[in-house]
């Protein structure tokens, strides 16, 4: 059996303010001489999710690190199916949920790697609440695949709660996703809006982002940026992207209140990717069917474009070769 094992005794996570989110690490560690390979099951704890370490330049295999596990549905189960319970109508439908279904407990159920190395693998437990007041306190469901006994080394438990907020952002992560860079005119900026509240009936509270890592960003801003809420009231910030190179931007910015300085109260996410303009046809190839002489064949083709203005296209036939 291979002698694998956690190095964090207990992963506390403590009071994490609804809406905001914590990462933290799992260290696992493979003393043996053959790989060991681990199952863990989160889809019961939709709260918590984990994030694979960086591949590094030397490894060809990360893509076996993590394998999702499908599980085969059950005979007794396809045995007790009942007629009414197809819907022919709205099959596609539901066909998609289950997709979607599937495609999330691939992301939560998972057969990981764990290869002998002196460096541990360092997988990283988001938390990131779906309530208040709903303590979270649990053995980690991690289980070495072949093994139905508990390995010792692998049990650990994970403590969680999501406590009432101060100050709601509603999004905390604002992703533009991927924006073209336009060309031949001045870049435009894209706009997204956040929405910030003070839940306290009686108290008004003080806001401000960290505007020097948000001018270093160089792509992203915020306005207004600081500000004052009265009780019981909610503002709209702008968050704008204006990319300039077809690369991935991604920035996290502090947000303070009132006059704490050093503590954040939540860290934002801003992300986005610029692209550049292109043209492009609807397909690569067109192959006109054989026909008489004298007789015309026809073959309708697009011309695609992204990013661009309106613009004068001129085709030219390459001569046919032969």
């Amino acid at each position: 059996m291979p002698e694998v094992y956690i190095e964090e005794k207990v992963i506390d996570f403590k009071g994490i303010t609804f809406g905001d989110q914590k990462t933290l690490p799992l260290t696992i560690v493979n003393e043996s001489d053959i790989t060991a390979k681990v199952i863990l099951d989160m889809r019961e704890y939709p709260e918590f999710d984990f994030i694979l370490p960086e591949p590094s330049p030397d490894d060809d295999v990360h893509s076996e690190i993590m394998v999702p596990i499908v599980e085969n549905p059950r005979y007794e189960d396809i045995v007790n199916l009942n007629a009414e319970d197809v819907d022919p109508i709205n099959g596609e439908e539901k066909e998609e949920e289950e997709e979607d279904e599937y495609d999330e407990d691939a992301k939560r159920f998972v057969q990981l790697s764990i290869r002998p190395s002196t460096m541990p693998f360092v997988l990283q437990l988001k938390y990131q609440p779906q309530g208040i007041e709903d303590p979270k306190n649990f053995i980690l469901p991690l289980k070495l695949a072949g093994y139905n006994d508990t390995v010792p080394g692998l049990r650990r438990r994970i403590k969680a709660v999501g406590v009432k907020p101060r100050f709601f952002v509603d999004p905390t992560t604002v992703n533009f996703k991927t924006k073209v860079i336009a060309k031949g005119q001045k870049p435009l900026p894209f706009h997204q809006d956040i929405q910030i509240q003070n839940p306290d009936p009686s108290k008004p509270v003080t806001w401000r982002v960290d505007r020097e890592k948000l001018e270093a960003s160089k792509v992203f801003s915020m306005n207004p940026f600081e500000g004052t809420l009265e009780p019981n009231s909610h503002s709209i910030v702008r968050v704008t992207f204006n990319p300039h190179e077809p690369t991935e931007y991604v920035t996290k910015i502090n947000l303070y209140l009132d006059n704490e300085k050093d503590n954040a109260y939540l860290v934002m996410e801003l992300k986005g990717e610029g692209a550049d303009a292109k043209i492009f046809f609807d397909r690569r190839e067109i192959i006109l069917p054989p026909v008489p002489l004298d007789i015309e064949t026809k073959a309708t083709f697009q011309v695609c474009h992204n990013g661009y203005e309106n613009q004068m296209l001129r085709c030219k036939i390459a001569n046919e070769v032969g």
